[in-house]
This record gives structure tokens, C-alpha cells and sequence, in this order.
């Protein structure tokens, strides 16, 4: 009989000091991409509370991103800060932001006065890093760096959607974000002619960016002077292209 009315009680009082204890985190954290997000999850301030653990977990990944038992001294990833202020806050801060690090968060919390989870979700906007455009007397091409989510080259020639006449690729990298290169053949008499190449994102139904490129007589790379991509990226019709003229 005794046994019966412990296991009957038990989940009531489990259920009661659970109810003890609240925690609180923000729903949706949105940022762009190499910006910065910071989740944080606050303990309700309970009389005669103790916090024996308080940690962030990526639920995509299945593991601990900072995790404290009193310290305020977390351990401090290339990416990832967290912030303990004992028996009330746990922040976690990710920059840069990639978007790998899109997707649901769980704060985990336990104390004397009972267990408790809060869920965040982290959303990662649209974004690209650069660009870089190459011309000859026979073909124009572009390569869009750190896109995200993943697009497509348009090509337009005076007015007209030459799109369907060029040959793309895309590959993605371990940040999650995509790299989109995209050539044109053009008629050597166009030479000095103005084509016009430019990012569209599916999934937003916008532009992100637009690069004017012209044929010319002679190779010509277009870069962002902020950053340096090797030559591999334009694929081997690109890279013949600049090695006729470094050989010539």
C-alpha cells in the first residue's frame, strides 16, 4: 500500500517543484550572414534556487555550444562566446553568423528546484560576399562568392534576357553558403559591347547584386579589391582564358 501511494505521489511532487522553476528565451534570432546573433536564456529569480547546469545546445548538431556548472569562465570557440551571470543568464553569441548555424536551439536548465527546457531559432537572411567578372573577345563570365541561400546568374545584352545561352555551376561550401559561377559565349565582333550579370535568389524573388562586364580585345578580370579568389573558381574555360594572356 505504501508503495502504491509513493509511486501515485511522486510525479506530483516532480510535477509541482518542475512548475517551481521558469525559464525564458527569445523565439526568433535573425541576422545576416558574418553578422552576429546572440540567444540568451534567462532563470526565473526563485527563492532558494540553485543552478547546478545551464547550457545552449545546436539540436541539428546534438551537442553542448557552452555549458556551465557556476563558472563564469567558459570555455571559447573560434566562433562561439558564452556569457554566465550566475544563478540568472546564459548568452550565447556566434559571429561570424554562417548558415550552418540556422535551425533550432535548446537552453537546458537544471536546478534543485527542477528541470526546465526554452527553445530559440536562429534564422540566417540572405547575403552574398563578392563578386568577380571576366571578359574576352569570345566569352564574359561571373563568379558570385558567399551566397546565400543559393542562386542563379541572369545574363542580359541590351535589354534581353541572354540567359539561356550560358552554362553555370554551383557548389557549396562548409560554411553552408554557395559559390554560383556562370560564362557566356559572345561573337568576337562584340567586342566592347556591355553585358550585364546579376544574382537572382530564388527563394527571396529579389536581386542581391549586378556587375556590367564587357567583351574586349583582351582579357580583363573584374575583382572585389577587398578580396582575392583563386582562378580555380571560374572553371577550366576562365582559366585558359587568363593563361593565354599571361603567356602572351
Amino acid at each position: 500500500m505504501e508503495v502504491f501511494l509513493l509511486a501515485t505521489l511522486f510525479p506530483l511532487v516532480s510535477s509541482a517543484t518542475n512548475s517551481l522553476v521558469e525559464l525564458r528565451a527569445s523565439d526568433v534570432v535573425a541576422g545576416s550572414c558574418h553578422g552576429r546573433v546572440t540567444l540568451v536564456c534567462d532563470v526565473s529569480e526563485e527563492k532558494g534556487i540553485t543552478v547546478s547546469s545551464l547550457s545552449w545546445i545546436h539540436v541539428k548538431e546534438k551537442r553542448p555550444l557552452c555549458s556551465t556548472d557556476h563558472s563564469i569562465e567558459l570555455k571559447k570557440q573560434d566562433r562561439i562566446r558564452c556569457r554566465y551571470t550566475p544563478q540568472t543568464r546564459l548568452a550565447l553569441t556566434i559571429s561570424p553568423l554562417w548558415p550552418t548555424d540556422q535551425g533550432e536551439y535548446l537552453c537546458k536548465l537544471r536546478s534543485n528546484l527542477g528541470m526546465k527546457n526554452a527553445k530559440s531559432q536562429v534564422q540566417v537572411q540572405e547575403c552574398f560576399s563578392g563578386v568577380n567578372a571576366v571578359s574576352s573577345p569570345s566569352a564574359v563570365a561571373c563568379h558570385f562568392y558567399g551566397v546565400f541561400p543559393p542562386g542563379k546568374v541572369h545574363w542580359f545584352h541590351q535589354g534581353k534576357n541572354v540567359t539561356s545561352a550560358a552554362t553555370s555551376s554551383i557548389k557549396e561550401d562548409h560554411k553552408g553558403m554557395y559559390n554560383v559561377s556562370s560564362t557566356l559565349q559572345v561573337n568576337e565582333d562584340s567586342t566592347a559591347e556591355e553585358y550585364n550579370c546579376s544574382l537572382w535568389i530564388p527563394g527571396a524573388g529579389t536581386y542581391l547584386n549586378s556587375t556590367k562586364v564587357h567583351a574586349s580585345q583582351r582579357t580583363q578580370r573584374i575583382a572585389d579589391p577587398n578580396t582575392a579568389v583563386s582562378l580555380h573558381i571560374f572553371g577550366l574555360g576562365s582559366y585558359l582564358l587568363l593563361a593565354r594572356v599571361v603567356m602572351t
